[in-house]
């Protein structure tokens, strides 16, 4: 059996793995919006409504760092968001 803590850490590494194949599809385009990328992410991942938030704020971050490092790639996106999930935990917890 999974914990919740554990189970907040797939919930929104899952949230942001398709916010970034969200944003890697759409980029390239006419470009991407960080509404339309958190209601493609709300529409694609399958979660309790309790852990709706946390799987927002997971997306909500990927938007963040990809736009404060326009050239990482998708790797160090998730790796630099994976390093801070403990404190986005926190910071949602906190509200």
């Amino acid at each position: 059996m999974v914990d919740k803590k554990e189970e907040l850490k797939i919930v929104m590494a899952s949230a942001a793995s398709k916010a970034l194949d969200y944003i890697e599809k759409h980029e390239s385009k006419a470009g991407y919006e960080g509404e339309k990328v958190i209601k493609e992410v709300m529409k694609n991942v399958e979660i309790s409504p309790s852990m709706k938030i946390y799987a927002i704020s997971a997306a909500n971050e990927i938007l963040k760092i990809k736009k404060n490092n326009p050239k990482f790639n998708k790797k160090q996106i998730m790796q630099s968001f994976m390093n801070n999930l403990r404190i986005l935990i926190a910071d949602v917890e906190l509200g």
